[in-house]
C-alpha cells in the first residue's frame, strides 16, 4: 500500500512522552481525510516503507537530524517540525543553536514552536527563515487543559487502587544519571553535533555538575520523606533517558517509596497528592493540570536551573520548607497555590512562553497550518534530493544482530572490549527509551480520545510491520 496524497507521518521517540498527542494530531488529521502512519524514526525510515508524498511531522530539527529531514524530502514529502523539548533547558537562547541549525531550518518547509518567546528569538537568529517560524503550542499541553482532565479517570482509579495516597518525585537528572553512564549527556551531544568547542564543553559540563549536586539531594532527601510521611506512599518516576537502577537503590529498605515507570505521566500527577520536581516539565503540566506542585531547589544557580517551571511551582529552598510545602498540599490542595501568590503571576507569564494555553487547541493550530503547507506545494513539481538507503545493506543488518544478541547476553559484558560494551549500551539505551508501537497502544489511545471528534470514526491498523496507520471512514487506497 503507498499513501499517495495528504498523508501525514509522525515518528515517536519516547513513546511515554509524545504517543497520546501524536494519535490526538492523527485524529485531528484524519477526521479530515488525511491518512496518518505513526511509528519510531527507524521504523518509518525502513525500507518495507513505501513513502510517497504528504507532509512529515518531526519531533526535532537539531543539527545531526539531516540525515531523517533528507530521507523525507528524497521522497517528496515536505518537512515540518514541532521540538519536544522546546522549553526545557537553562537558558532559552541557547536552544536557538542546540535544537535548531541554519542548515536543519534551510531543510524545512515549516517550524512549529511551543509560543512566541521562542519564535522571537528564533527570528533575531534567522532572520532569513521568518516566514517559517510559526507558534502553534505543542498538543501534549492541550491534554492538560481542564477539557481533557476526564481522559485519564479510569488509570487515575487505577493508580490510586494499587497505591492509595501517594507523593510524587518526577526526576529529571538525566544529564547526570544518564542510562549510558556519568559521560553519556555529554556524548550525545558530541554526536548530535552540539557540543562543537572548548566554550560548549565547559557550559554544558556546568549543567552536569549542577544536575548532580540536585541529584545528590534529592537522593539525600529521600530516606526523611519516608520517616516523616511513613502513612502515605512515596513514588519516584525517573526520566526516561535515566539509569533507574541508581534509583531502585536509592530507595532499597524503605518500605513506603517505589520506583515505579509506567505509562504516561499524566494520571500519576493527576492522582498525587503533592508533586515534586526541580526543573522538570512534569512540574509545569501539574500546574496546568492544578496539582499541587513544589520545586525543591536546595542549591539555586542564575544559569544552570530551568526556570519555566520552577516558576509555576512552590519553591522550598531547605528540607524544612519542602516539609511544609507538602503538608500544605496535603491539607487543602484547592487551596494550596494561595500560600504562592507568585504562581498565579507567573502562570500569565506562560501565555507567551506556551501558545494554546486557552483558546484553540494546539493540534487543531497545527493541522490547520499543514493543510495550508500541503495546499500551497502539493501540485509544486518534486525535486527529491539524492538519498542513499542503507537501512538494508549487509553491514548493517550483521551490526544489528551481533548488538541484539550481545544485549541478552549481560554475563558476556566483562568480557567484551571497551568498544564493543559502549555500542551494546546505546543499543540497549535506543531500546529503553523508543519503545514499539502497537495497534492496541494506540486503538486504546483512539478509543478514549474519540469522545472529543463526535461524528467522526476511525480505522487503526499495522502498516509495514512496526507501525500503525489511522484514517477515518474510507480505508485509503
Amino acid at each position: 500500500m503507498v499513501f499517495q496524497e495528504k498523508c501525514l507521518y509522525l515518528p515517536v521517540e519516547i513513546s511515554e512522552r509524545e504517543l497520546v498527542s501524536k494519535v490526538l494530531i492523527s485524529m485531528e488529521a484524519a477526521s479530515r481525510g488525511w491518512s496518518c502512519i505513526i511509528g519510531t524514526k527507524k521504523s518509518l525510515q525502513s525500507s518495507e516503507m513505501s513513502v510517497a508524498g504528504g507532509v512529515v511531522l518531526l519531533k526535532s530539527i537539531i543539527p545531526s537530524e539531516s540525515k531523517i529531514i533528507n530521507f523525507f524530502r528524497s521522497k517528496g514529502v515536505l518537512v515540518s517540525s514541532l521540538d519536544e523539548e522546546g522549553i526545557t533547558h537553562v537558558n532559552m537562547e541557547v536552544i536557538t543553536t542546540e535544537r535548531y541549525s541554519a542548515s536543519t531550518i534551510e531543510m524545512s518547509d515549516v517550524v512549529f514552536l511551543w509560543g512566541d518567546e521562542l519564535k522571537n528569538l528564533l527570528l533575531k537568529k534567522y532572520p532569513n527563515h521568518k516566514n517559517k517560524f510559526i507558534s502553534t503550542g505543542n498538543p501534549r499541553v492541550d491534554l492538560w487543559r481542564q477539557e481533557f482532565s476526564s481522559l485519564y479517570d479510569s488509570s487515575v482509579q487505577d493508580i490510586k487502587d494499587k497505591y492509595g495516597d501517594y507523593i510524587l518525585i518526577c526526576s529529571n537528572f538525566g544529564i547526570y544519571n544518564h542510562y549510558l553512564g556519568e559521560d553519556g549527556y555529554l556524548n550525545i551531544l558530541k554526536q548530535d553535533m552540539i557540543l562543537k568547542s572548548e566554550k560548549d564543553y565547559k557550559f554544558y559540563k556546568g549543567v552536569w555538575d549542577f544536575n548532580r549536586i540536585i541529584f545528590e539531594h534529592f537522593i539525600e532527601i529521600l530516606p526523611d520523606l519516608s520517616r516523616r510521611y511513613s502513612d502515605i506512599n512515596i513514588i519516584v518516576r525517573p526520566h526516561p533517558s535515566e539509569n533507574h537502577q541508581a534509583w531502585h537503590d536509592a530507595v532499597n529498605g524503605l518500605d513506603n517509596v517505589e520506583v515505579v515507570f509506567e505509562g504516561s505521566v499524566t494520571p500519576w500527577l493527576i492522582g498525587a497528592r503533592a508533586v515534586l520536581h526541580n526543573g522538570c516539565t512534569t512540574g509545569l503540566e501539574a500546574h496546568l493540570l492544578k496539582q499541587p506542585v513544589i520545586a525543591y531547589r536546595p542549591v539555586q544557580s542564575d544559569t544552570m536551573e530551568i526556570d519555566i517551571p520552577n516558576s509555576v511551582s512552590a519553591n522550598a529552598f531547605s528540607k524544612e520548607e519542602l516539609f511544609k510545602c507538602i503538608e500544605l498540599a496535603i491539607k487543602d490542595p484547592d487551596a494550596f497555590e494561595k500560600n504562592f501568590p507568585d504562581i498565579s503571576e507567573n502562570h500569565e507569564k506562560l501565555k507567551t512562553i506556551i501558545s494554546a494555553i486557552e483558546g484553540p487547541f494546539a493540534y487543531t493550530r497545527i493541522i490547520d497550518q499543514i493543510e495550508k503547507l500541503y495546499g500551497e506545494n502539493n501540485k509544486r513539481e518534486k525535486t527529491p534530493i539524492e538519498y542513499e538507503d542503507t537501512s538494508k545493506t549487509f553491514k548493517l543488518i550483521l551490526k544489528n544482530v551481533i548488538l541484539s544478541f550481545l544485549s541478552n547476553k549481560k554475563y558476556l559484558a566483562p568480557f567484551l572490549p571497551g568498544f564493543l560494551n559502549d555500542r551494546v549500551k546505546e543499543y540497549n539505551y535506543g531500546k529503553h527509551k523508543t519503545k514499539s508501537i502497537g495497534k492496541e497502544d494506540v486503538q486504546s489511545i483512539v478509543n478514549k480520545l474519540k469522545q472529543y471528534f463526535p461524528g467522526s470514526s476511525f480505522i487503526v491498523e499495522e502498516y509495514s510491520g512496526s507501525n500503525v496507520a489511522i484514517w477515518s471512514e474510507e480505508k485509503p487506497s
